[in-house]
C-alpha cells in the first residue's frame, strides 16, 4: 500500500488517541475565549493605577517606579525598535 492510501485510511478512521475535528474546534474556541478573558482582566484602562515595577535605566541600574513617582508624574514612551 502506498503512503497516500495509508494517509487516507488514517484520515477516515476515528482514533481514540486523536481528538475529532469538532473536538479540536471546541478546544480552539475555548482557548481563544479564555485568552480574551485573561487579556480583558489584565489590560489596564484609562485611570487605572499601575503596579510598582522596576526597570533598568540607560546605564543598567534598576529604578523603581515608586521612587520616580516621589519626584512627580511619570510619562511612558513606547518605541518600536529597528531590530
Amino acid at each position: 500500500m502506498d503512503l497516500e492510501k495509508n494517509l487516507e485510511i488514517l484520515r477516515r478512521t476515528p482514533s481514540p488517541t486523536f481528538p475529532s475535528q469538532e473536538e479540536q474546534n471546541q478546544v480552539r474556541l475555548f482557548r481563544e475565549s479564555l485568552s480574551a478573558e485573561i487579556m480583558k482582566r489584565k489590560t489596564l484602562k484609562a485611570g487605572d493605577t499601575l503596579p510598582v515595577f522596576n526597570l533598568p535605566n540607560q546605564v543598567e541600574v534598576n529604578v523603581s517606579s515608586a521612587d520616580l513617582l516621589e519626584t512627580g508624574p511619570l510619562a511612558f514612551f513606547f518605541f518600536r525598535g529597528s531590530w
